[in-house]
């Protein structure tokens, strides 16, 4: 079991009578989060789907990336 503050993960070890604790700072602890998550799929679905399913992410977060457009204005001349 995991439980987290957002900062601080206490995890539950089968094997342990004690929970452990990590603590981070906001920014690491986000990172911690993310990579963490990623190993859990890992684990689970094993490394070919993890890296699949990562490459989908990216591609699908590229299409969904905001683009500028450029209006062409006509410049008409005031007589």
């Amino acid at each position: 079991m995991i439980l987290t503050s957002g900062e601080i993960y206490c995890i539950g070890v089968s094997n342990r009578k004690k929970t452990s604790g990590l603590r981070f700072s906001p920014s690491d602890a986000q990172f911690f989060s993310r990579i963490f998550a990623m190993a859990l799929y890992a684990y689970e679905n094993g490394i070919p789907s993890t890296v699949k399913t990562i490459k989908n992410e990216i591609q699908q977060l590229a299409a969904e990336k905001p683009v500028l457009e450029l209006l062409q204005i006509e410049n008409k001349a005031i007589s």
